[in-house]
Order: C-alpha cells, then sequence, then structure tokens
C-alpha cells in the first residue's frame, strides 16, 4: 500500500541537523532550527517535556511564509541548562539573542505554556 507523507512526517523536528544551530548565550549554549525565509517567526514549546516537535504540524506551513525559528529552551532537548537560575526573564533573553542573531527585523512570538509566559516577557522587555 502507498501512502503519502507530509513535510512533517518526512522532517524530524528538534533533531534536524540540517536545519539546527547553536548559539552561546554567556553560561549555555541554546539550540535551535530554522526552516524558510521571509521575516522571522520565534516558535517557544512549554515547559517539563515539551520540545520543538511539537510543532512539527505547524512549521511546513509557517516556513512558506515566514523563517521558522524553533528555539529549545535551556535545558530542553539539545539545549543546555546552563548556570544562571531558570526565570521568564532568561528564556526571552535567549530567544532575543536568538533572533538577533538570525535576523535584524522584529518577529511575531508563538508560545504556549512556559514558552507562552516567556513570550508575554519577550513583548514587555521588547516590543520593538
Amino acid at each position: 500500500m502507498l501512502t503519502h507523507k507530509t513535510n512533517a512526517q518526512k522532517e524530524i523536528y528538534g533533531t534536524n541537523d540540517n536545519a539546527g544551530h547553536y548559539l552561546n548565550v554567556g553560561d549555555a549554549k541554546i539550540y535551535y532550527e530554522t526552516y524558510g525565509e521571509g521575516r522571522p517567526i520565534i516558535l517557544l514549546h512549554g515547559g517539563l517535556y515539551g520540545y520543538i516537535d511539537e510543532y512539527k504540524d505547524y512549521i511546513p506551513t509557517l516556513s512558506q511564509h515566514f523563517k521558522v525559528i524553533a528555539i529549545a529552551l535551556r535545558g530542553h532537548g539539545r539545549s543546555e541548562i546552563g548556570t544562571i537560575a531558570i526565570s521568564y526573564r532568561l528564556l526571552a533573553d535567549d530567544a532575543i539573542a536568538v533572533l538577533k542573531n538570525e535576523s535584524k527585523d522584529s518577529a511575531v512570538i508563538i508560545g504556549f505554556s512556559d514558552g507562552g509566559i516567556a513570550a508575554y516577557v519577550l513583548a514587555a522587555e521588547y516590543h520593538d
């Protein structure tokens, strides 16, 4: 039986060596993946067991219109936890460091759970 696989099924998000990057933010290396071109859109996953792959159904479509920057929050997946106490401000600082490394443009932010709270901090602290 032949089946058609979508891009979401072909890509292994969160461990894609072709799209993956590391950024040293001082006390930790933050892992992120980029897909597509255009205005940046940052994806911030949830806490506890969350990871980049939670956006697997959205990245293919978003990457047709945006430069998707899917960030692994500290202590998740391939990102190091570092030595600074974890806070939502720290997660927001990591995300802005990644954005500045990837683009000079402002970004759309999508996040949920811990990633959603970090997105609120990003919007409040880095509203430009």
